[in-house]
């Protein structure tokens, strides 16, 4: 409950405590450093959800432009899992790097690799994940779904559905 309080927290901080830029500054094609950050569902698929039910949580993620239409992307996030039948409540804290490719208009491909960690009854394991998703994002919203996989041994997998608020972040001096 600590984990979820504090990414509470943590959230609201960066929405209100961090100014947004206005049109002008963000420019329309979307080339600046942004972070977004929001609420997200993720539901069981396959034989995790023989076990488990659906998963609340959060996540942050910066995007880097590093290309026309290209970022870099640092993801990290908290999902709670309640059990079903006899099975414990699993924590998952993914932590992945990745890429994002805009497409048409607002929508975008993308796809991360990295760990996740696994915080079930007083043990913790740390196995690789990866996930891959769509969405559509402008400069203040950002609604996605992605399918996350975690290689703990018994597999999870879930398909995530976020949306996130959109903090776009001055970087380097303004050119004139």
């Amino acid at each position: 409950m600590k984990t979820i309080s504090l990414l509470a927290a943590l959230s609201l901080l960066l929405i209100v405590g961090i100014p947004g830029q206005t049109a002008a500054q963000r420019g329309k094609d979307f080339r600046n450093v942004n972070l977004n950050a929001g609420p997200e569902v993720a539901f069981p698929v396959n034989s995790f959800s023989d076990t488990h039910n659906m998963a609340v949580g959060g996540s942050a993620q910066l995007a880097i432009p590093f290309a026309f239409r290209f970022f870099m992307l640092a993801h990290a996030g908290y999902n709670r899992h309640w059990g079903s039948g006899d099975n414990s409540v699993v924590q998952i804290v993914p932590y992945r790097v990745g890429a994002r490719m805009r497409l048409i208009g607002s929508t975008y491909i993308g796809a991360q690799v990295g760990a996740a960690s696994r915080i079930q009854d007083d043990s913790n394991v740390t196995k690789l994940s990866y996930a891959g998703g769509v969405g559509v994002a402008n400069h203040r919203i950002d609604i996605g779904a992605r399918y996350e996989r975690h290689e703990f041994g018994n597999v999870t997998e879930t398909v995530v559905v976020r949306v996130a608020y959109v903090i776009g972040l001055q970087v380097g001096s303004a050119r004139r």
